[in-house]
């Protein structure tokens, strides 16, 4: 029976190149993930909820009355927060044998295939972690507005603000949407011109560090802190973008292992029909997200046109 033979034999050298590949694109894709608070280790034993206590900062130096000795004590105050591994997401493609023969020969492989089920999956995490982080109830702390462009005094009040909360600046981060970035930051002279500060904040006019503090810029940004969500109750387009200057401890998330324990990350599944000369790919991935802190971030709004 040739037509089984072709489709075994073929698939007997993909399953662990696949799965090599789709995890690397996987990985490369990620914008947020890898900044933020990564729990995944937590879970390479299996489960499903983990709880992280969150103590409060209550504690305070108080004096000592000398003719006692008496100590006035803190009354505890602490909470839990629980993560759980509750979202599954899939990307799939079917290669038939005779694409896969051309393919290969043509362009080394299925490179793109894989390379394009690694960037559904990562942009799927990537988009929950913006949400979760950057809703207006998660993250209570704000500056700018949805009708005017970003200005520095409003990055400034941001960083002020954080910093007040105790925050160093090493432990934060700049979200952009790359409308509210080039219309404004990068419209700001103060932010690019060298005469200002004797040298630039932005070092060649390259994008990656803003007073000291790194920066990405990111579709991934939503309207209003939410995806899909692009019209509002009048049919109108909602205006402005949540961007954010974020804690790494502003939100959390782990991977769960469906491969087993110590694998988590990107799963991938072969299938292969016997009554047909095709291959079918499976990337899946479950993990949880979570905020941790509602005041670890400031949201930077903007209108969503020019200056």
């Amino acid at each position: 029976m040739p037509s089984t033979e072709v489709g075994t034999n073929y698939v007997v050298y993909r399953p662990d190149i696949w799965s090599a590949q789709v995890n690397r694109f996987f990985k490369n894709k990620l914008v947020l993930a890898p900044f933020l608070w990564d729990l995944t280790d937590e879970f390479t034993g299996g489960g499903k909820t983990l709880v992280i206590p969150s103590t409060t900062e209550t504690f305070s130096a108080k004096a000592v009355t000398t003719t006692t000795g008496e100590v006035t004590s803190t009354t505890l105050d602490d909470t839990v927060i629980r993560l759980d591994i509750n979202k599954w997401y899939a990307s799939s493609r079917i290669v038939a044998d005779f694409q896969a023969a051309q393919i290969d020969s043509k362009y080394g492989g299925l490179e793109f295939y894989q390379e394009d089920m690694g960037y559904a999956l990562a942009k799927q995490l990537d988009d929950d972690l913006v949400d979760i982080a950057g809703d207006k109830g998660n993250c209570v702390l704000s500056v700018g507005t949805s009708t005017s462009s970003l200005a520095a005094t409003s990055l400034e009040s941001a960083l002020s603000t954080l910093e007040s909360y105790g925050m160093e600046r090493s432990d934060l981060l700049f979200v952009f949407h790359p409308v509210s970035y080039w219309n404004g930051p990068m419209k700001r002279a103060k932010l690019y011109d060298a005469s200002q500060f004797g040298r630039p904040s932005l070092p060649q006019g390259i994008h990656d560090v803003l007073y000291g503090i790194p920066v990405i810029i990111t579709q991934q940004v939503h309207r209003d802190g939410l995806r899909n969500q692009a019209t509002g109750s009048t049919g109108q387009r909602k205006s402005g973008y949540n961007n954010m200057l974020i804690h790494k401890r502003k939100a959390c998330y782990a991977l769960g292992n469906l491969s087993g324990p110590k694998t988590a990350g990107v799963r991938i599944k072969v299938g292969v029909p016997s009554e047909h000369l095709r291959t079918k790919y499976i990337a899946d991935i479950m993990y949880g997200v979570k905020n941790v802190s509602t005041t670890r971030g400031v949201r930077l709004v903007s209108s969503s046109g020019a200056a």
